[in-house]
């Protein structure tokens, strides 16, 4: 069915959006090979899916033990039970923004464009990303100028309350779907607020925000209000270190995911193709 998506996708009908029936789907021709053959080709394909899922779930493994470790060091952000200093994030922090909001005009190649789909709890990833122009990019960054170790958070949209921080070197801007978060270093460390953001208690405090319209967002006027606990400086500063040495195993893991991910695929081509 992966393979002849295209295929099916080409059959469907209507006008304000396609869908393909059930009757065009049930005559809707496959090749089906003997059952052996099957058999042969299903072991070898479930053997490498074992391995995606297993990469998968490391990776999953890894923001557990984030979010644990900063619950044993810090408590509920929330709750704050272990009574550290409250401040207003704005008072933390040297910016709080977000990116451009009129629809800029993509180009096919240039300074990415990272939207909501692209921030991930990992990292920023840039597959499928849109592209900017470097005059554009000029212009939206004396707004909005992320750099590394700023803080990014999903402001609206189905992943609203994601967050992670800035590793990419390159130039990239931001849409206005995405906010940045300068933190002060002087006041607090970007990791140590990353690990907040990351807690489910706090994100859904932030959330709440919203109100109750068609669709949630995380306003800036309101989070730059939100709370923060502030544990002291040293504190912060182990949690970053193990923080960034978690980011290094979860780097690899990730590596390892896309190894596996292309060795299925071509797994699956090969099928396909007889050549398994």
């Amino acid at each position: 069915m992966k393979k002849y998506t295209p295929n099916i996708q080409s059959l469907g009908t209507g006008t304000t959006f396609k869908e393909v029936s059930k009757a065009v789907i049930e005559k809707f021709e496959i090749p089906v090979p003997p059952m052996e053959e099957q058999r042969r080709i299903a072991a070898i394909l479930d053997q490498a899916d074992g391995l995606r899922r297993k990469r998968k779930e490391a990776i999953r493994l890894t923001d557990e033990l984030l979010r644990a470790t900063f619950l044993d060091m810090f408590g509920d952000p929330v709750t704050n039970l272990k009574g550290w200093d409250v401040y207003l994030l704005d008072h933390v922090t040297q910016k709080v923004t977000d990116g451009e909001h009129l629809n800029p005009q993509f180009i096919d190649k240039g300074i990415p464009m990272v939207m909501a789909n692209n921030v991930r709890a990992s990292g920023i990833t840039f597959d499928d990303v849109k592209y900017v122009s470097i005059a554009d990019h000029e212009k939206f960054t004396k707004k909005c100028n992320p750099e590394v170790g700023d803080l990014l958070l999903v402001s609206r949209g189905a992943t609203i309350g994601r967050s992670c921080l800035v590793e990419a070197e390159n130039a990239f801007c931001l849409m206005g779907s995405v906010i940045l978060i300068k933190v002060d270093n002087s006041k607090a460390l970007s990791g140590y607020l990353s690990g907040c953001f990351s807690q489910a208690n706090f994100m859904n405090q932030l959330t709440k925000t919203s109100g109750a319209s068609a669709q949630q967002a995380i306003y800036l006027k309101d989070l730059k209000k939100t709370k923060i606990p502030i544990p002291p400086y040293p504190l912060q500063k182990n949690f970053c270190q193990i923080y960034n040495q978690v980011s290094i195993t979860r780097k690899k893991y990730l590596n390892a995911q896309f190894y596996t991910e292309n060795l299925f695929n071509s797994l699956l081509q090969r099928a396909f193709h007889g050549e398994l």
